[in-house]
Formats: C-alpha cells, structure tokens, sequence
C-alpha cells in the first residue's frame, strides 16, 4: 500500500512538471494572429479575439525591450482553480507570466467584451488589451536578464513598468501613492511613479535601469 502511494505521488508529480513546462498538452485550441499565439481549451472566434491582441500590440512594440521577431503565448485557463494550478508561487491577480515557460496566462479572459478580471463572472474589471500588455512586459524583462537575477530581483521595477506600458492606473493621483495601504492596484500605481521618477531623475531607459543596481529604498 506505501509503495502504491509513493509511486501514485511521483507520477502525479512528473504529470504535474510535464504540464507546467508544456501547458500546450492542456490548452490544445490555438488561435495566431501575429506576435500572439493564443491558447485555450475551447474554439475561438477570431474576430472577437483579433481586435484586442491588435489594442495590445500597439503598446507592446512600442516596448524599448521588443524585438522584431518576438512571439507570446497567451492560456486561457477557464477556472481561477486553473490559473493557480498552471502558475504556481506567482503573483498576480489578473495575468501571471510563467518563469518556467514565458506563458503568459490571463484568469478571467473576455475577448468579445474586451475586459479580465480575477474571477469569471467578477463585477470589476480591467481592459483586456492592457492586462495583455502587462503580461508581455514581465516576459520581455525575463527575457532581457539573467534567470538568476529575474527570480530574485524586487518587483517594483516591472510592476512600474508594465503600469507605464499598458496606460494603467488612470484612476489614481499621486496622494494615493502616499497611502500606507492600499489595493494592488494601487501598488501597481505607486511601483509606476517610483520608476518614472528615476528614470527622469536619472536619464536612464527601463533598458539600463534592469542591468542597475538600483534599490527599492532609493527609488
């Protein structure tokens, strides 16, 4: 019975690794339309789908950090169950970018209304196009640093640079950045001015800034 449970443990978790690094093995809809290959375990509508990937393509190769020739793979989990299960030890509450894969997994995608949110059905929610475009930004830093360095270093240059990208946080004014509380949003808001200011004060780009030793008390 022990060895039973041990061998039933090891093949869950080897199942479990082959997913994390190959998520296409789940996702097998697939939807191109330029730099995007979007992924997904239902048929999409491609004109649905179409105008939003083009909303955040606008904003994504205008990135100092594109590449002619960059691809992103977009999943859809259906579930926010799914969402944790394919990007575990991540943060974020609308779009994670996977370090293993540089998927770029969206938990509450609607293509036809062009709006994300953290749950299906969630009253609140962000645009779509730029979610997608915070997610882009994460993986073109992964793929800008060392693994090492991505792994460790503090979220607050990305996170201010995925707000700056995708136009977020319009909502806001500087005072609440100053709050000792808040919502991630908020964060996202506060990471943002903190990093405008440094590049400002600075003259550097996000570019120069990755390969800097700058710290968050600094900034």
């Amino acid at each position: 019975m022990k060895n039973t449970i041990i061998f039933l443990l090891v093949m869950s978790a080897a199942v479990y690794s082959v997913l994390l690094a190959k998520p296409d093995m789940y996702f097998r809809k697939q939807l191109n339309y330029r730099e995007f290959t979007v992924h997904s375990r239902v048929q999409m509508n491609s004109a649905e789908v179409e105008g939003t990937l083009e909303s955040a393509r606008e904003r994504i190769v205008a990135s100092e950090l594109f590449k002619e020739g960059m691809r992103f793979d977009l999943y859809l989990p259906s579930s926010r169950g799914q969402f944790a299960f394919f990007t575990p030890l991540q943060k974020g509450d609308y779009v994670r970018a996977s370090a293993l894969n540089g998927g770029i997994f969206i938990a509450a995608a609607d293509f036809k209304a062009g709006e994300a949110r953290k749950v299906p059905g969630d009253a609140k929610y962000r645009s779509l196009s730029s979610i997608i475009t915070v997610g882009a930004a994460w993986e073109m830093t992964r793929r800008k640093i060392r693994p090492l360095t991505y792994m460790f270093m503090h979220e607050w240059k990305v996170r201010g640079y995925a707000a700056m990208l995708a136009g977020l946080n319009g909502e806001f004014s500087p005072s609440d950045a100053c709050a000792a509380a808040g919502t991630p949003e908020q964060q996202d808001y506060r990471y943002r001015l903190m990093l405008e200011t440094v590049l400002k004060e600075d003259q550097v780009f996000y570019n120069d800034l990755l390969n800097k030793n700058f710290s968050y008390q600094s900034a």
